[in-house]
């Protein structure tokens, strides 16, 4: 009898440890959200708020570079009229989740292919871009 109730303590302690680790894992991000972050950006940048798009980025660097190839888009392309997302990959690492977005973008000389990469740490709340990339014929002149 006694080795029942050590063994029903046992277990009991261990499911309540597994759900208390599983309530403080807090709220998961979906693709949808990162859809949410991209649409976002690509308001901002259709907007010329380059202050926005930069403060969306993991780090003042990566948000610098997107600025400046924001720019150079503008200069070569035009004005962005529209952007479509063609795919979204999730994946699940140890630190977070990394979100890569793939939008078919339209200017009005040429169109684009433009990639968003996120993440979203699991000891910060929120997603942040770390990489934003344009593949275009128009930037090749």
């Amino acid at each position: 009898m006694k080795i029942r109730k050590l063994l029903f303590l046992l277990l009991s302690c261990g499911l309540f440890l597994i759900l208390a680790a599983l309530g403080g894992c807090g709220t998961v991000s979906s693709a949808e959200d990162a859809e949410k972050v991209a649409a976002r950006f690509y308001e901002a940048a259709k907007a010329g708020d380059y202050a926005t798009v930069a403060g969306m980025f993991i780090n003042a660097d990566s948000g610098a570079r997107a600025v400046d190839q924001l720019k150079l888009n503008q200069n070569k392309l035009g004005n962005l009229q529209s952007y479509k997302l063609r795919d979204a990959t999730v994946n699940t690492v140890f630190s977070g989740r990394r979100f890569t977005l793939k939008y078919v973008t339209k200017y009005p000389e040429y169109g684009a292919t433009e990639w968003l990469i996120m993440f979203e740490n699991v000891s910060e709340p929120g997603i942040k871009i770390e990489v934003y990339k344009v593949d275009s014929k128009g930037l090749q002149h």
